[in-house]
Parts: structure tokens; sequence; C-alpha cells
């Protein structure tokens, strides 16, 4: 180990309540950490350190501005430790030549594993049936409504990303058919491929939200894609909150429009709208997507190694091209919070994309509210559990599912449903040579093919409310919306309509427009399952 004299300077940027993770760091460099020295402004401090600091550690979401950045004119690097990156100014970092950095791959097969499970549980109504219970309404009106069954849907990945692909692939097994969209068709995925997320939607009966939050992404998810999606749609998002047009999406689940939703996060997180709360075809989540012991031990790895390579002048692990739109700037889009949000582009991938296969099985399983059933000591007094579906089945043909941008997320979602028999397709802005998959246009065309459309892309300005009511329309009452991305990638208000109004049959969501406050619609209906968007909190936390 080197010296205290040897070790390379690194700058902490963090909010008060994320404590520093990733304990070997103290031991390869020198840490600075301006919110341990108080009797310090974080600009005198700053001010003070400016000519030594070179590289700078953004722990989970805490906003790296032009203001803070001008303070630093030794700046070189800027090492994230989340897979998105829409909290840091990369338009100044691009302007001064600034090296920027995420996670990696570290969070990508846990992220895709949570993407499948946000599906699982909207489409078997798990969270529903678990409230169901839980408030004593079995004994009072009987049998609880069966849920839909996960093989054959028709799902649409929004961004074939790190974690779209993950997605994607975990997806396949369960028989699922697969489309996506992304900015460009990706070479060697055979996934059909979507110009547009309103194409896909149309061809899918869930979208999943995993692609980056940018400019273009911002509101991807809107009301013209959720009514392409159909009635029984599901959106699940795992990438960010503003991908999403929140309020759109709160209206057509309220409406009845979607079939349901599956958000791991939100706009405007911790807070989730009311509405949501009152749904049961919604699944939310903490954004905790992407939490695992394992994926907090690869990101310590890719940060160390990113700033190993960095100071000895070697190739970077994950570095961040910076072409494209960001959000950078637009504080209206990127809140602090004082929760972590240590989500990896590649690292969450995995993760997310599990969410939304567990959200998908635990919805047609109705997984949670049997547990809360049996717990409750309700099996003996009332009898047996109204049956749910078989996640597969040859008889009836699969369920086809549509995944909304083939990232990371999406292709390790591909996967893991692909072992239950799904029929798989996906949306991307270009089809992946290297996916089988069919690939659809656009989210309309995913959506009008797909059972349950997944949604795990980035949240720019083309994503942003990418699944509107067009797609929602499309996807069909019996359809359902899988959300692990951001709330954002979906029109919420349209989707609460569409969810209120029995136009869509669940949905699937993980994200939300305004985490963590959730439309207090979708909190009142049984085909929603939702979670509290905050998958990366707990480790960041002392």
């Amino acid at each position: 180990m080197p010296t205290e004299e040897e070790r390379p300077v690194v700058l902490i940027h963090r909010i008060p309540s994320l404590k520093q993770p990733l304990a070997s760091l103290s031991e390869r460099f020198t840490l600075l950490d301006p919110l341990l020295h108080s009797a310090d402004s974080t600009h005198s401090f700053l001010s003070r350190h400016a000519s030594s600091v070179r590289a700078i550690l953004c722990l989970g979401p805490s906003p790296l501005t032009s203001d803070t950045l001008s303070l630093l004119p030794a700046l070189e690097i800027v090492v994230g430790s989340s897979a998105g990156i829409d909290h840091v100014d990369l338009q100044e970092c691009r302007r001064r030549g600034i090296l920027v950095t995420n996670a990696g791959n570290a969070f990508s097969e846990d992220g895709a594993d949570y993407v499948v499970g946000l599906l699982i549980d909207v489409l078997r109504r798990v969270s529903s049936s678990d409230r169901f219970v839980r408030n004593g309404l079995w004994p009072e009106h009987g049998a609880y409504p069966l849920g839909s069954t996960l093989g054959g849907k028709r799902v649409g990945i929004v961004g074939l990303g790190s974690i779209g692909s993950e997605v994607a692939k975990r997806l396949v097994p369960f028989g699922c058919s697969i489309a996506y969209t992304s900015r460009k068709k990706k070479p060697g995925v055979s996934y059909p491929f979507y110009a547009n997320v309103s194409g896909l939607a149309a061809d899918s009966d869930v979208l999943i939200v995993c692609c980056a939050l940018t400019e273009e992404t911002h509101h991807m998810i809107n009301k013209d894609v959720m009514t392409a999606l159909g009635k029984e749609g599901v959106i699940i998002n795992v990438g960010r909150g503003a991908l999403i047009d929140e309020k759109e999406l709160v209206h057509f689940l309220v409406r009845g429009k979607l079939g349901g939703a599956g958000l791991d996060v939100f706009e405007d997180e911790p807070h989730v709208p009311k509405e949501l709360l009152t749904l049961d075809n919604v699944v939310l989540s903490p954004h905790v997507a992407v939490v695992t012991a394992e994926s907090f031990a690869a990101l310590e790895q890719v940060v160390i190694g990113n700033l190993e390579a960095f100071f000895s002048n070697k190739p970077l692990l994950s570095p961040v091209k910076l072409d494209y739109n960001c959000l950078a700037g637009k504080t209206e889009l990127v809140k602090a919070t004082d929760k972590a949000e240590p989500i990896a582009k590649q690292a969450d991938l995995l993760i997310v994309a599990d969410l939304a296969v567990g959200l998908l099985i635990d919805f047609l399983r109705r997984i949670s509210p049997s547990n809360w059933y049996v717990r409750a000591g309700l099996w003996a007094k009332t009898g047996d559990y109204p049956l749910g579906f078989k996640v597969s089945s040859e008889s009836l043909g699969g369920m086809q599912v549509g995944i909304v941008r083939l990232g990371n997320i999406g292709s390790e979602l591909l996967n893991r449903l692909q072992a239950f028999g799904f029929i798989i397709s996906y949306n991307s802005r270009r089809k992946r040579p290297s996916v089988l998959f069919p690939n659809c246009a656009n989210v309309y065309d995913l959506a009008v093919n797909s059972d349950v459309l997944v949604v795990c892309c980035a949240l720019t300005e083309q994503t942003h409310h990418i699944i509107n009511k067009d797609v929602m329309a499309e996807l069909g009452k019996g359809g359902m919306i899988i959300n692990v991305g951001r709330g954002a990638l979906i029109d919420e208000k349209e989707m609460l309509q569409f969810l209120v109004q029995v136009e869509i049959n669940g949905v699937g969501l993980d994200a939300f427009e305004n985490d963590p406050n959730v439309p207090k619609e979708p909190l009142r209906l049984d085909n929603i399952v939702p979670l509290p968007c905050q998958n990366a909190l707990t480790h960041w936390e002392s």
C-alpha cells in the first residue's frame, strides 16, 4: 500500500446523510471530505484545496453543478458511483475536457433481476393481493380476482444499454417476445428495433424503461406512449423518474387506461404521487433495484479501478461518452435528496433487469398478498387463497413481453424471463444485430404485439413520457406495464386513467414522476404493484 504522502488526492462529493462507503478507498487515496470539516464552508474548503484536486468522487445522486466545478480549476476527472449521471453537469465537463466515469456493469445483473421481479409482481397482483388480505377484504368479498400469466407477453425495452440488455436476457427464458428502442439500432442484436417509443409501445404488452435521463429522454414515456401501450399494458421504470410524464402516468392508471406499472424511481424522490398509493395494479419500490451486497462490492472495484487507472495514465474502466444531450444544469429535473442513489449505468443494469422479472413474477403469482394472508392467520380462518396463473404454460403459448429500449437492464430482464417461457420482443432506436428477438421500430408497435411492456431505459427528452396513452391503448386491456427506469418515462396521469377505467390489465412500477409521492388512485386498484424507488440507499447510509 502507498504511504500517506504517496496517496493521490480524491475529493469526496456527497450529501450530508450519505456516509463514505467503500472503506478500502482510504487505503489507496487521501480523501478530502468537506462535510467532515464543519468549521469551513464547502466553498472555502474547496477553494483552499482547489489546486490539489484532480479527481472527485461523486457519491450517489449528489448534484455536481457548474458552480461547484468552477471552484476546482485543476479537476481532470469525475468518478461517478451510479449508472445514471444526470446529476452531473456533463456540458461543463465536456467544455473543460473533464473525464467522467460511471459504475459500469456493477449493478447490471441485480438491476435486471429487479425489473423482472417488478413485472411479475404487477402481473400476478402480488402487492395488491397482499393489501387485499391485510385489509381483511377476503372474508367479506370472497376470492381475489385472478392475475395474468407471464409467459408470452410482449415486452418492449426502452434503452438497450447495460441494464436493458440484461433485462432482455432474463425475459427470453420466460417466453416473452422482446423488442426495444434506443438512440440507434444495436449491432448484433436480433430483437426487433423500434425507431420510437410509441411504436414500441403499440407492439408491446409491457414497457421496461431503463435508459439514461437526458434532455431527449425526459418524459419519454408520455400520454401518447401510454395510449399506444393500451389499457392492459404494463410499464416498468428503473431508470429515472423524469423518464416518464408522472402526471400523465397517474392519469392513465387512475382512469384504468393502463393495466399496471412497476416503478423504482420517481420525479421527486422520495416523494411519490399520492394517487398511486391507492392503486393495486402499481408496484412501488424505494429505488432499490440495484441494491445488493454483491453489487456494492462490484461498485467498489469499479470506482477504485477508475481512480487507479486515471492516476496511472491507463484506460478507464467505465468512461462516459459526452457526445449526447444531457440534463446538465436543469435543476428542475435533478433534485438533491437526503438519500443516496448509487445506481450504476452498467451496475444497476442487471439488478434492475432482475427487478423487472421479480415484479412480473410477483404480480403473476401474487406472492406479496399470499405471504401476508398466511402471516395474518387468515388461511386457517378463510380457506384457500384465490388461484393465480402459472408463470409459464406451453398450452397458453406464452405471454408476450415488449422491452422498451434494450439496454443492459433490458438485456438482463430478457435472460431471466426466458427461463419462464415468455415470448420477448424489444424496442430501440435501431435493431440490435446480436439480439435474436423481434425488434419493434417504435413503442406503439411493441405494445401492439406485447402482453406486457417493460420500461427500463434512460430518461431523456426523447424517452420522457415514452409510455403514453397511445402506447397504453395499443397494449390493450389485457396488457401490463412494468417500469423500472424513471417515473417520467411514463405519462403517469394517463396511466392512472387507464387503470381506473380498466383499459389496461395492470402495471408494475418501481419509479414515479414525483418520488416518493405516488398518485392515490392507483392504490385503490388491485392490478398495480408499487415500490418506493429507493433501491440504492441502505448501503450508503450509516
